[in-house]
Formats: structure tokens, sequence, C-alpha cells
């Protein structure tokens, strides 16, 4: 190819220069850290050096914060919202126990991070699902990615799923936009392996069927799964909680920084955007795409890039020469990573990322870049690793111990395995793969490099999913004075001017226009952290050509470079720290002697209460910066007056399309809600996705979806994992509750007043002995705290505790009776909120039959107690009207049928149950399906006149005998005898509900 031909041309000059430079360097390396670039150590000491412990517990530690709870308890909700929904998909009373499987995409580091997470969360443990001292090994049971193997671990679980009626499993699909390609264009395609697994798992018949199965599909980017054919209900979609204002996280220690705050960063009119556009970079991309124009883009810029930064590394350790063949923005982010690790004897520093979606060309680019390190002698300065999915990560040995180091007790074995595992190291990290899959970065994250992203990223999803890289929690006093700027509230959309005399807010450059460039890119006319100017080389770069980057550098034409020798702050208390700023950007190693005061440079982002310890210490409570190619800042960049950027009127994802091409805009009102509604409207999965077969029905015109699938979605890096293991973790305590009852827990009372006893009985003699009756004084004292209240029997040894008592009672208000829950046993009886498939029958009318089929029927008897005939009311199901008599004539009703004492059955109680309940339709433990072990028995309600539709409703599938309306202002009591009257030449049972 033409262009590997000038690029190996061009390299062969390179390394021409870099064999010169390893000869004169010899053996030696630079200085690991705590020393400048110049100096020079043996190898053997640069790999004995041994960085100070610099403990970052804040790293280590697991912890659930309020919005993660709020999230997790929405999730609660909504499965509760599902149980009670009268579908009868869901029987959360049927279940005692949570079990749980996560799904992630193919990413060997991803995998690394969901098991960290569960094993520093406990949820193992408090699910009860693994001992303590074995729950670190067998997390890995619990986390399948999506490659050939599934398929043998899912059968396992499903197993598991058959096996255990009694527990509710939860299938999280994590990341579940990445890939939802259907199971047969996935078997015809001949691309990735994965295609169609996750289809394949989520969608297969056994997860549709199960009914102790739950699914839940957790998305930063949903827009793939929010289509009309869409197997997920809208009211199913459970989102993340939005900050209204500033006053709903004063009391969270950190403040989220989004998409939407990377986009409203533009707007404050700062020298040193979070957001920014290599324009010099473009210009040379769009120069050698003209010369090569069968060359695709991509190609292109990631040699441009490999060469940026390698002749960038030249440049700031042995050839100042080549400062002008790399871009401002190259030199001032590789200035960063190599000097920051000298500045301290921890050797701490900041982590970059470059993203090459393409694994070959990341694979040319590690090697490229690790030779020309090396060769500089800077192999013990940082580290370059390789991001593959596919791959764990290596790293080298000397960079491993500096981790242990840092981290203090880790085991001799130890190494890293995930990206926050390398949180301090100065390392370059290649990012490949066709899209990020969720991994999390390290707070030491500073600078996300995606200028290869450009226009062939067109999607919403495609888009933000790259810039999620960067998205991060940030420190609440960041925000503490410039809580305008960053407008998180939204109630104030544009700043036009900013007082230049007040500290605490903002500050813009009013004292010198931008370069041309920089007003369409807000970033090329502006001061770098190191102090490097771009704004000559912007103007001088439309003139000149831009192909000297790949011409020899003895031969070509440099490009110029200004440099500011410092920055100002507003007000006379920051000048001083902004001229230390300053004096420290001017020591560095790209910046050259200026004219330029301090004074007449633009003005610069200053936090007010940071520390002002050089550009690390102005920038550890930042976001990283992003670089962007122009197609993506154009797209990410343009947010104006609140509305939200112009990537959200783009297609939401590749595997789905627009219904019509005449569709409302998304507004900037909208909540993410609302914009899964209008995606849901406006948009259909296309043929290869794996919602396509999900077509109406010819019939009702409806669509299915699945009764116990849940989705959640929230931006990047928010804190989604630690929500669902918190539901998790809840879920199981509510079915454990449901499962509990309070009993009262109290001590008795009086004890000091029992009259004691000589009495004795031998181990071996019958009890109850009469004679040892007799003997035993009579307690007058009352000892259950439940009646001590009560009149107490009168004598003089207790005349003065029941003064005692009567004056208490006056004085004291009631106070809560202590209770305790006890683990209900399986033949516990039930009240409403019961549900489970075995006595489903028994609480609730058949499918063929309805609550009109009951019969009301009469009964009279003479009552001697009130001297009068009384007539009861039964009203009894068809279902149990096999247990009465009834007359031939018509459907008087004569007896009960019951059970001869003689039979031989024993499944059948041969007692009928009488229950006298009052006020208690919902909460009377009626349901004694589970208390008769299921088998035949005869149960009647005892309700009054005035309550027996409310029973009716509750307990359709009952029998009720209803009282006459004389006792309706009657107690529970009298019901018992007057029913015993009625019915006392038959033998039952009459329990209190």
């Amino acid at each position: 190819m033409e262009i590997r031909q000038s690029h190996s041309a061009n390299c062969d000059d390179l390394d021409k220069l870099l064999e010169k430079m390893q000869q004169r360097r010899g053996d030696s390396v630079v200085t690991p850290f705590d020393g400048d670039l110049n100096e020079c150590v043996s190898v053997q000491e640069a790999a004995a050096m041994i960085p100070t412990q610099n403990l970052d517990l804040d790293n280590e530690t697991f912890q659930i914060y309020q919005p993660q709870l709020t999230v997790a308890r929405k999730l609660l909700s909504q499965v509760c919202a599902i149980a009670d929904s009268g579908s009868q998909s869901l029987d959360l009373g049927h279940f005692s126990k949570v079990d749980f499987i996560i799904i992630v995409p193919r990413s060997e580091v991803l995998v690394q991070q969901t098991l960290q997470r569960i094993r520093q969360s406990g949820v193992l443990v408090d699910l009860g699902l693994e001992e303590n001292g074995t729950a670190y090994q067998r997390a890995e049971k619990y986390v399948v990615r999506l490659d050939n193997e599934i398929q043998t671990k899912f059968e396992v679980f499903m197993r598991r799923v058959k096996q255990n009626p009694y527990t509710l499993f939860v299938l999280v699909h994590d990341n579940s936009h990445v890939e939802l390609t259907s199971v047969i264009s996935g078997s015809l395609s001949l691309g990735e392996p994965s295609h169609g697994l996750a289809d394949r798992v989520i969608n297969c018949r056994e997860v549709l069927e199960a009914f102790n199965l739950l699914v839940l599909q957790v998305s930063s980017f949903p827009y793939t799964l929010q289509t009309q054919q869409s197997r997920i209900s809208s009211s199913n979609e459970v989102h993340w909680i939005q900050l209204d204002s500033m006053e709903d996280m004063s009391c969270e220690e950190k403040l989220y920084f989004g998409l939407n705050e990377y986009s409203k960063s533009l707007q404050w009119g700062i020298t040193s955007p979070l957001l920014r556009c290599d324009e010099t970079f473009e210009k040379m991309v769009n120069t050698l795409l003209e010369r090569y124009p069968r060359l695709h883009s991509m190609v292109v810029r990631c040699y441009l890039l490999i060469q940026q930064y390698s002749e960038a590394l030249m440049a700031l350790t042995t050839m100042a020469s080549l400062r002008d063949h790399s871009t401002p923005e190259t030199l001032s982010i590789m200035d960063d990573l190599i000097s920051s690790p000298g500045k301290t004897k921890s050797g701490r520093g900041h982590m970059l990322i470059i993203r090459v979606p393409s694994v070959q060309l990341a694979m040319l680019a590690k090697e490229r870049l690790q030779e020309v390190r090396d060769k500089l002698g800077l192999q013990y300065r940082f580290e370059i690793i390789l991001g593959n999915p596919a791959s764990e990560l290596s790293v080298a040995t000397h960079f491993v111990a500096r981790l242990k180091t840092w981290r203090g007790n880790e085991p001799e074995e130890w190494i890293p395995r995930t990206y926050q595992d390398l949180e301090g190291l100065p390392c370059i990290v290649i990012l490949t793969g066709k899209d990020p899959l969720g991994e999390s970065f390290p707070r030491s994250l500073k600078y996300c490099d995606l200028r290869l992203i450009d226009s062939s990223y067109l999607t919403r999803t495609a888009l933000e999913q790259e810039v999620g890289l960067a998205c991060c929690y940030v420190s609440k006093e960041v925000i503490r004075g410039p809580a305008v700027a960053l407008d998180l509230s939204g109630k104030e959309q544009e700043r036009a001017t900013v007082s230049e005399n007040d500290s605490d807010e903002l500050l813009i450059d009013l004292e010198r226009p931008q370069s041309n460039s920089s007003a369409v890119t807000g970033t090329s006319g502006s001061i770098m952290e190191n102090g490097v100017s771009s704004s000559s080389t912007a103007d001088k770069s439309q003139k000149q050509s831009l192909t000297p980057s790949f011409q020899s550098p003895a031969n070509s034409v440099g490009l110029d470079e200004g440099v500011s020798a410092g920055m100002a702050g507003a007000g006379e208390t920051l000048k001083q720290e902004c001229d230390s700023l300053g004096a420290h950007m001017a020591s560095s190693t790209t910046s050259k002697p200026s004219s330029s005061s301090s004074s007449s440079g633009p003005r610069a982002l200053l936090w007010p209460g940071q520390p002002i310890q050089g550009c690390r210490g102005l920038h550890t409570a930042l976001p990283p910066i992003v670089i962007l190619s122009k197609a993506a800042y154009s797209l990410l960049g343009s947010q104006r007056g609140g509305k939200l950027p112009s990537s959200s009127s783009l297609l939401p994802h590749a595997d789905v399309a627009w219904v019509s091409s005449l569709r409302p805009f998304l507004h900037k009102d909208m909540s993410s809600e609302e914009q899964s509604l209008y995606y849901r409207q406006w948009t259909s999965a296309r043929q290869h996705h794996a919602d396509y077969n999900n077509q109406p029905d010819s019939t009702s015109g409806t669509r299915t979806c699945h009764p116990r699938r849940l989705l959640l979605t929230g931006p990047p890096q928010v804190g989604k994992t630690g929500s669902y293991l918190q539901f998790l973790r809840i879920l199981f305590r509510m079915l454990i509750r449901l499962l509990e009852v309070d009993v009262y827990d109290e001590g008795e009372i009086n004890t000091d007043h029992c009259e004691s006893s000589e009495v004795s009985q031998s181990e071996g003699e019958p009890w109850p002995d009469i004679e040892s009756f007799s003997k035993m004084p009579f307690d007058v004292s009352v000892h259950d705290p439940k009646y001590s209240l009560m009149s107490l029997v009168y004598t003089e040894k207790l005349a003065g505790v029941k003064q005692e008592a009567i004056k208490e009672s006056k004085v004291e208000e009631p106070r809560k009776r202590e209770t305790v829950s006890m683990m209900l046993t399986k033949y516990a009886a039930y009240n409403t909120f019961h549900h489970c498939e075995q006595c489903h029958q028994y609480m609730d009318f058949t499918a063929t039959s309805q609550m009109s089929d009951s019969t009301l029927h009469a009964f009279t008897f003479s009552s001697s107690m009130l001297g009068e005939e009384v007539q009861l009311y039964f009203i009894i199901p068809k279902s149990k009207e096999s247990h009465f008599v009834f007359s031939k004539q018509g459907k008087h009703l004569e007896s009960m049928r019951l059970p001869l004492v003689s039979d031989k059955n024993l499944n059948a109680v041969k007692s009928p149950i009488f229950t006298p309940s009052s006020g208690r339709h919902e909460h009377g433990l009626l349901n004694l399906f589970h208390a008769m072990e299921g088998i035949s028995h005869l149960h009647l309600l005892v309700v009054k006149e005035y309550e027996m539709p409310l029973y009716r409703k509750y307990w359709p599938n009952h029998i009720m005998l209803v009282l006459p309306g004389m006792f309706n202002n009657a107690g529970v009591g009298k019901a018992a005898p007057r029913t015993g009257e009625g019915l006392k030449d038959k033998p039952s049972s009459i329990p209190q509900a």
C-alpha cells in the first residue's frame, strides 16, 4: 500500500535517529520516577527503585451510595408491581431464596471487573449462596461471558432453575445493547462468533416459560431495546434517578459527570475545555486522504496518530527539533504523561486511552510505540498496554511490583486484572474492539484520545458509548465554587459574560480574540496544561502544506508554535497562585522562552479551594479530557441553550431503522422515559435484530412482552452494577420477610410476686399428679405483659402493686409492645398477600367459574338465648356444594355432609372448621391450605352482614356463614356461641382469624 511505503520510509528515518539516541545513552534508562527526563540510571537501579507507599483506601472499599439504593428500591418496587398485576406471572410468596447469574459481553476485563464487584459487595454470603470462606473462589460460576462456551454453562444454570422451584432466579444481562443479533442471521453470517448468542440465551423458550426466573437487562444505551418490536414492556423499564437541583446531591460526596455535562462544558468559556477537537490533526488527515483517496480513513488516521505520538516522545526527550512534527495537543498529552511520575517519590502518574477499534491496527500501534519507548529508555517510566477484550491485561513485572507497593497488602501472586487495578500507573492503554464493552477506568485516567472515531460511527449508541469511556464521578468540592458554570440543574442555560472580579466563577478569555480555527472548535487557540499554545500553529497551518509529517525530519519544514509562559486568574487573592502555576508551566520540557506576559494570556479554568500543585494538582479532581475527531465534535459539541446534543438526532443504533422520515425531533426537555416512548413509536428492528420476529398478533394487533423481563437504564459508569447487586440483596430480604411473622417478644412481669412452691415431682412419676396439684399455691399476680392493665386480684401483698400499676397507667402513654420476627413454618396459615401455584385454586375461582356462580341459602333455627328464631345465610360456591345436602324439590339447604368418624380416609379433616372474622378481610389468616398440608377440609368463614361483600371479594372460593344484622355491632366473641348454638348437633372447630 502507498501509505505503508510512505510510512515505512519515514519510519526508517525515525529508526535511524532512535538508534543514534540509543547508542548515545548506552545501557542506561531514564529514571523511573522522582527525577527529570534527563536523569539516567542503570537498568538494575531502575528495577530496584521502590516508590513510597500510597494507599488509596477509597479505591478498595465497596460502597452503595444513595442513588444506587434508590434505583435498587425502584427495581424491587417494579418486581412487586409485576407480582400484584393480576397476570399471575410472578408469585413472590412462593420463593424463599434468591439466586442469580450475570451474562456479560466478550471482555475478559469486564468479567474480572464484575467478579470484583461481586466479591467486594459480599452479596453471595448475604444471599446465603456461599459460605464466607469459599465465596471468593466460587464467585466465578455466577458470571458468564457471551462466548462459545456459554451454551454449556447456561444449560447448567437452567437445570438449577428447574430443580429449585422455590428459588427465585435473576438472570442479569449486563450491557445488553452490545450484541443483539438474531440466532438465524447469526448462523448465516461469517462475522463475529458471538453473533446470535445473546438471542439464543435470553429469548429461548426455557427462559420465557420459567415461572421462577426474572430477566434483568442492563444498558447505558438501551435504544436498540426500545423499538416497536421490543420484548420489554415500557412499564417494566427502570430509569436512573435525575438530580433536579444542586440541593438533591448535597448529601453525596461525589457528583456524576456524564455525556450532557461534557457537552455543556463547552459553554464554560474556559481555555482548557474538557471536550476538544485537534484541528491541526484533522487538516493533516484531510491532506493525506486527498493524496491517497483509495485508503480507508481509519487506516490513515491510525498511521498518522502512531507517528504523532512517536515523534512527540522523541521531541520531549532528546530531539527538540521534532516538536514541529506533532500537534500541540499530542505534545501536551505526552509531556504530561511522561513528566508526572518524575515529580513525586511515589511515581504515580496518569492514564491515557487511545481508542483504536481495529485489533490489527491496535497491535501495530502498541508494537511501534513500545519500540520507540524502549529505544528512548522510557520502559521504566510508563507502561503501554493493549486493551484487547479477548485477552487478559499484560503488565510488565516491575510495574506490577510498583502497583503492589501502592496497594499495600496484596498477596505475592497478585496481578492487575481490571483497568481500575491500574490506579496511579503512568500508562498508555490502546483500547481495541468494535465497541467499548462497559469496562470501568481508574480515577488516574486523564486523557481519552478518540481521534480515530470518525464519521463511520454516526449512530447515537456508537458515538455516545465512546465518550462514555470518560464518564465518572468527581468530588463535590470541584463544583463548590463554579456551580453556576456546571449548570447541572438546568435552571440557567447560558452565561454570556462572567464577572472578571468574581473569583468564585469560571473565567473567560476576554482580552484576546480566538483564531479562526478556535472559533470552530474552541480548542485550537487554547493554552494547554503544559503551556503550549497552538494559535500561531493553526494560523500558519492554513497556508502551509501539512505533508511534512510524513517526510524525513531532517529536511521537513517545522510547524511554528507559540508558547505562553503563564496563566492569570481574576482577583488579587488568586494572582499569586496563578503566577506560581504559570511558572511551573514555563519550566515544562515543552515550553520555550516567551515574550507574552501572564496578564495578557487567556484566562484559565481554576477551581476555587483547589490547592495549586502544578498541572497534576489542578486536574486530579476534574473529569478526563476527551479529544474527538471533527465529525464527532460537531455532533457532541453543538449543544446550545440547554438543548440535547445533536448526537441525539442520529439513528439510535445500527440494528434499528426509522419508521418514517416524517417524525418529530427529540426536544431538550425529554426525560429518559419520554425518549424511550419516542423510540418505541418511531423505530423498528431490522431483519437481523433479535427482536425482529416479535411481530404483532394478526388478530389482536398486540406484540408479546415478556412479563418477567425488566430493563435498567442509566448513564455510563453511573453505578448500575452496584445498584442491581443491592437489588438482589433487598429482594432476598423481602422474600424472607414474606415468610416471617411478628410475635410478641416480652418477658414476664411481676416476677417478684410469684409464690414459691416447695412441691416437686420425681421424674418417673406420671403427670399430672392430683396430689401435687392440691399442694401448689394459687398465684394471683399477672405475669403476661398482655394483661398488665387488667384488674388484679386484691390481696394485702399486692395492694401496693395495684395502686402503683393504676398510677402508671394514667401517667405513661401506651408503649409499643416489643416484637420479634419468626420464620413461618410450611404449615402456616396465610392472608390474601400469599400466592402460590399450590393454593391458587384454594383461594380463587377456577378459569371456568365466576363469582356469580355462588348461591345464597337461608338456614333458620330457634335460639334459646335470644328467645326467637334466627336466620343465618350461607354463601356457597358451586365447587363446595358437595359438602351440603339440599332438598329434592328445590335448592333449600337442609344439612351439612360430613365424613363418618369410622371412615379410615387419612386425606380428609372430618370436622368442619368455622373461623369468625371481622375487619380482617385482607390480613386475616384464612388461607389454611398449607396448614392442613393440602388435604381435604371444610372451611367456613363466619362474618357480619355488612362485611360480607368485602370478604366475598377477597375470599371468593370460601364458604361464608353470614350472621344476622343484629350482630353487626357485636364483637367477634359473640359469633362463636351463636354459630355453635345454631349448629350444636354438628361437630366443629371454631378458631378466630
